[in-house]
């Protein structure tokens, strides 16, 4: 599995999501580039659920990844969102189906920059456990 550094091409990567889910968050909400920030909350942008939706549908545009609609609305801000599509872009990179056995939209407990906070521990999109209630039925019987 290929850890998220802060060092060369993964700095570049990271650096690079950030701006592009900052600028697609921006354009959905129709909010000044400048309003948008790493520690801006969904909640201090206005952002509603007919918000998130739009905004889910164009970063799966943007970075041509799937957001499964249930964890995203657990995201409450945006270095959760960073941290999902990146883990969502490295499981893509590694071939990793995305859902309870593969990448979750949130999978790390530590927030982009590798400072935990609160919001970021009482996620359940980190919690394992919840990948049960997002399961398909299998039918591998």
């Amino acid at each position: 599995m290929t850890m998220v550094s802060t060092n060369g091409p993964q700095k570049d990567l990271t650096q690079d999501v950030e701006e592009r889910v900052i600028k697609v968050i921006a354009l959905t909400k129709r909010l000044p580039r400048e309003s948008v920030t790493l520690q801006s909350s969904f909640e201090s942008l206005g952002i509603d659920s007919l918000d998130r939706l739009n905004i889910l549908f164009d970063l799966e545009s943007e970075f041509d990844i799937e957001i499964n609609d249930e964890d995203a609305k657990r995201v409450e801000n945006i270095p959760q969102m960073i941290t999902g599509v990146l883990t969502l872009l490295a499981a893509k990179t590694e071939g990793v189906p995305a859902g309870p056995t593969g990448a979750r939209l949130a999978s790390s407990e530590t927030s982009v920059h590798g400072s935990e906070s609160s919001a970021d521990r009482s996620s359940p999109l980190l919690d394992p456990a919840t990948d049960a209630a997002t399961k398909p039925a299998s039918s591998g019987e």
